[in-house]
This record gives structure tokens, C-alpha cells and sequence, in this order.
């Protein structure tokens, strides 16, 4: 008899360590689902069958700022003429700023720094630079522009209603180009928007005939050629023309979205 209660009471024992260790693994596998679930709760988002994570969403935020600001349109900048100076250096400057405040406008800018007027020699600066265009798709680009800065014995400029010095535009035109409508169309729009802030752009001047190839202006519908003061205007002056060319520019293409 007390064999058989010996017996008993260690079988009754060994059930106990069983249920306990048992339970306590299991405790242990429930509390690592818990926890990974709430660590899964505070990154993963359920949208019906969907899910994302954080890292997702501002994914998603960043792409649609990035197509907010490609929607506006791709713009080229060069300069066939890329050694011309002013007094506030060389007008590569001026084309790095221009991009800079399109950029801050929300267009996708293209700035070529390429020295056109080096590489086969000044009188072939529209050679050069032709080579450039033709090695792009034109038709991706709302706007290509070619900067330019004019001569002369004196800056030209004119005053904001701020009274401050600015830099005038002129555009640059030949009489026989093919794509000569269509570029004033673009031109003509974008003047009559700078001139709201101040008389800054004196419009296009087509006082050539054909000129170098058309300065390539037949290359695409939507280019123009900006010549920015002259070699007597200071950087400041050139500066603040870009600032309101950018605003223009930004308002002709919005109204055409509209």
C-alpha cells in the first residue's frame, strides 16, 4: 500500500512540472506574438487588403512633391556664348541662379555650364551648341533658353518700385525663322508678365534675318534667346532681373494650365 501511494503522489507531481512548464512556454510564445504585434502596430498600416509601412508613407509623400514640382515642366538653360562676362563675372553665373529660382519654383531645370565658345572657337559657338541640343529630346522641355549678354558703354537698366537697379531683358529673334510665331507667342507672354513687377523686358528685338543657323532657334517651338543687361551690369543688378524672369515665367506656364 504505501508503495501504491508513493507511486501515485510522484505521478501527481511529475503532471504538475508538466502543466507548469507547459504553461509557461506557452506564456512565453504568447507574450513574444504580443509584442511583435504591437511593435507591427506601430509601423504597418491597414488599408483593406493593403498594408504599408511608415517608411511608405513618406515614400509616397516625397514622390507626389516630386511629381507636383514635374508637372510644371522641364526647362534647358545654356549659353552658346559661354564666355561673355558682365561686371559681376561670367554669365555662366547667371545661368546657375536662374536654375536655382526656377527650381525654387517648382520647375525640373536643366542647367549645360558647357564652354560652347572654346570648343570649336567663338565664331562656331552655335555649332557647339547645336551639337548639345541635337543630342536631346527638345519635346520634353516647356522651355529651352539660351543666355546671352549684350555690349555696350553703359549698363542697362531700369528701376523696380523699389527703386532698385535691374538688369533688362532683351529677346533676340530672326525674321526667317521657322519657329519664329510660336516663339514669340512664348516670348511676348512671358514680357507681358515681367512687366507687371516693372518695364524690365523691351520684348523681342527680330532684327536679324536668318543670323548663324537661325542661333538655333529653329531647333525646337518653345526656345528663346534672352540677352541679360550688358557687359557694364553688376551681378546684383543681373540677380535681381533673374528673380523676376523666374516669377514670370512660373505665372505664364501656370496660366497655361489653367
Amino acid at each position: 500500500m504505501l508503495k501504491k501511494s508513493i507511486v501515485k503522489m510522484l505521478m501527481k507531481l511529475g503532471l504538475i512540472v508538466v502543466i507548469t512548464v507547459s504553461l509557461f512556454v506557452g506564456g512565453m510564445k504568447l507574450g513574444n506574438i504580443h509584442n511583435q504585434n504591437m511593435s507591427v502596430s506601430k509601423t504597418v498600416y491597414a488599408s483593406n487588403m493593403n498594408s504599408y509601412s511608415v517608411s511608405d508613407v513618406i515614400k509616397t509623400k516625397e514622390i507626389k512633391v516630386a511629381e507636383k514640382q514635374v508637372n510644371k515642366g522641364k526647362i534647358l538653360l545654356y549659353s552658346s556664348h559661354s564666355c561673355e562676362k558682365n561686371a559681376g563675372g561670367n554669365i555662366l553665373k547667371i545661368g546657375a541662379d536662374l536654375k536655382t529660382k526656377l527650381e525654387r519654383k517648382g520647375f525640373q531645370v536643366e542647367f549645360r555650364d558647357d564652354d560652347f565658345a572654346n570648343q570649336q572657337g567663338y565664331n562656331k559657338s552655335y555649332s557647339s551648341s547645336a551639337k548639345m541640343l541635337d543630342s536631346k529630346n527638345l519635346s520634353e522641355y516647356v522651355l529651352v533658353i539660351d543666355i546671352h549678354i549684350n555690349s555696350g558703354a553703359n549698363p542697362i537698366i531700369t528701376k523696380d518700385k523699389n527703386n532698385h537697379d535691374i538688369a533688362q531683358i532683351e529677346m533676340v529673334q530672326t525674321k526667317t525663322n521657322p519657329n519664329l510665331e510660336a516663339e514669340n507667342k512664348i516670348a511676348d507672354g512671358i514680357t507681358k508678365e515681367i512687366n507687371k513687377f516693372c518695364n524690365i523686358s523691351k520684348g523681342v528685338l527680330a532684327v536679324y534675318n536668318r543670323g548663324i543657323n537661325f542661333y538655333n532657334l529653329s531647333k525646337s517651338p518653345n526656345m528663346i534667346l534672352l540677352e541679360m543687361g550688358n557687359n557694364f551690369n553688376d551681378e546684383i543688378s543681373t540677380k535681381m532681373s533673374n528673380t523676376y524672369l523666374s516669377s514670370a515665367i512660373n505665372t505664364y506656364f501656370e496660366s497655361l494650365l489653367k
